[in-house]
């Protein structure tokens, strides 16, 4: 149900998400301009067994985007703090997705035109409490 309490809780989360999301970006951006340059030696598989490799940083988050075990393996070493603030923010988002749930009575991704016209009713229903 949503009253003014339920409201101002997923308010709350929300600028929780929100705020972890802005420093996750920054604490990433910022990782990348410092290791730019930087190489980092990499076991990789060859032909024959493995092989040690220069590997740029800059390619290592490249390889996060898709994935990759072990490039997060050596940035997580380098940079444990944009794993914390990643950790964080899917707690965080998660959460809000138990308080979203709470409110409307399912996910919102399975909202459907019933939820919408029951929320529209219960916002009126309690538009004095909510303001």
């Amino acid at each position: 149900m949503l009253t003014k309490k339920t409201l101002k809780k997923l308010g709350r989360a929300t600028k929780k998400v929100e705020d972890l999301s802005i420093a996750l970006s920054d604490q990433i951006e910022t990782a990348k301009e410092r290791g730019k340059d930087n190489t980092v030696k990499v076991k990789r598989k060859a032909k024959k067994g493995e092989k040690t490799v220069d590997v740029k940083e800059s390619d290592l988050w490249i390889e996060v985007r898709y994935g990759s075990e072990q490039a997060i393996d050596v940035l997580k070493k380098k940079y444990p703090k944009v794993w914390e603030t990643s950790k964080a923010k899917e707690e965080a988002l998660k959460e809000r997705r138990e308080i979203e749930t709470e409110i409307l009575g399912c996910r919102p991704n399975e909202m459907n035109l019933y939820k919408h016209i029951l929320i529209t009713l219960d916002i009126i229903k309690n538009y004095e409490e909510i303001n």
